[in-house]
């Protein structure tokens, strides 16, 4: 029993619209729905976007040869079409893939596990559009599993992962600065996936049998940028580098900044730059054990920063 609340939010109605081939037009009584399912099949080895989904899921349908309908005004079957329209549009839309699916062969169900492409803005058919603000992760199989939900706050731009008592950002919560974090998921996906991106990534990830307890498999990440020294030529910053706490100790850090020291190599790099937070021991005496230096203690070096109003009053000088 959905409550008189929840209704007035993600509440609405479809109906079927059926046009005879001479333009006849006839609709079926309004039907209520809460979500609009959205199919995966045939989409196993490849990603699926949900623009198309929709467009797919308010394709018509055509009826001919033996599945003519019966048109009152014409008084004899015809070719038809079916059409969902939406009578009554949700404040709030829910889409729901379906990533479960029969396999008769094995009489059991098996789960979808493609990327799906889901674009922050999503128009619907008489024009509706509606903005992305959420997205529910499920983690397990039909029978059981585990959820996660990540979204956007109202007031500002920012996306939070909520995972039973969890909230992140997850490495801005390791590096206690939590409230310093400024840089949207839209910011994220233009600056490092574009054609010309202003950083590159690598992703530590396990198979499905060592994921974590909440279902994830990438547990780690390094992020890195190409910059250049007037005194030795090329170089490659890490800006991040950030390992699950339940995978320390177990090589994937070092891994990762190990592919990192040969992309800067392969790229022409002479030396690999990255800064480390004071009260940060244990990564300072790792970074230590790889031979690296600490270059503020060496050679005087302080790290310096100039933004917001500072950086556009420099601007104008």
């Amino acid at each position: 029993m959905t409550s008189p609340e929840a209704s007035q939010i993600f509440h609405g109605l479809l109906a079927n619209q059926i046009t005879c081939s001479k333009g006849h037009k006839e609709t079926d009584k309004d039907a209520p729905f809460w979500h609009l399912p959205l199919s995966l099949v045939n989409f196993y080895n490849q990603d699926y976007s949900v623009v198309n989904g929709i467009e797919e899921f308010f394709r018509p349908t055509c009826l001919n040869g033996e599945h003519q309908m019966y048109c009152d005004r014409c008084g004899h079957k015809v070719d038809a079409t079916i059409t969902d329209v939406i009578k009554h549009h949700p404040d709030v839309l829910i889409l729901l893939l379906k990533r479960f699916e029969f396999n008769y062969i094995y009489m059991s169900y098996f789960k979808i596990s493609c990327f799906v492409e889901i674009p922050y803005s999503l128009q619907i058919p008489e024009n509706e559009v509606y903005e992305l603000y959420a997205v529910v992760d499920h983690f397990g199989g039909l029978r059981g599993g585990h959820y996660s939900a990540t979204i956007k706050t109202q007031d500002e731009d920012r996306w939070y992962k909520f995972d039973d008592a969890q909230v992140t950002p997850e490495l801005a919560e390791y590096e206690k600065v939590s409230d310093h974090v400024k840089v949207t998921q839209k910011d994220l996906e233009q600056d490092g996936f574009s054609k010309n991106p202003f950083f590159h990534g690598i992703i530590a990830e396990v198979p499905e049998q060592h994921k974590t307890k909440e279902g994830h498999t990438k547990i780690g990440y390094a992020l890195y940028f190409y910059a250049y020294s007037s005194w030795s030529g090329r170089a490659i910053y890490m800006e991040d580098l950030y390992v699950m706490p339940e995978f320390r100790g177990k090589g994937v850090g070092k891994a990762l900044m190990s592919k990192v020291a040969q992309l800067g190599l392969a790229a022409g790099c002479h030396q690999l730059n990255f800064a480390v937070l004071d009260w940060n021991k244990p990564s300072m005496d790792f970074y230590l054990s790889q031979g690296c230096f600490d270059i503020t203690d060496t050679m005087g070096y302080h790290c310096l920063r100039c933004e917001g109003e500072a950086l556009k009053h420099l601007a104008q000088l």
